[in-house]
């Protein structure tokens, strides 16, 4: 927002459009982030569902790309630290078979 009022020239009297135009448009950017993580928090649907099929996680963009992992493919649960986050990692044994989906639902190539 400084940036902005700094580049219409409110502090010194010189106008800068260019840098007006990119603090605007990144501005509005963050704003729309920022308007969609707080409808996000307000999402009343479970992120992870345990089913007598599997595992349906849709806490991260990998793991909902993943789809249903089956309780027959997964070898191992643990609870891992990262930094401030407490991870529960699953290890799979048929990890050839989700990455191809993954991929599919995920990369954008």
């Amino acid at each position: 927002m400084a940036v902005f009022l700094y580049s219409i020239g409110l502090f010194t009297g010189n106008i800068a459009t260019k840098l007006a135009g990119v603090s605007a448009a990144l501005g509005i950017i963050l704003l729309i982030v920022i308007i969609r993580m707080l409808i996000s928090l307000n999402r009343l649907a479970p992120l992870l569902i345990l089913s007598n099929e599997g595992i349906y996680s849709e806490v991260t963009a990998v793991s909902k790309a993943a789809g249903l992992i089956s309780w027959k493919d997964i070898l191992d649960i643990s609870i891992t630290k990262a930094g401030w986050d407490t991870l529960v990692v699953l290890s799979i044994g048929k990890a050839a078979h989700y990455m191809p989906i993954i991929q599919k639902n995920y990369l954008p190539w």
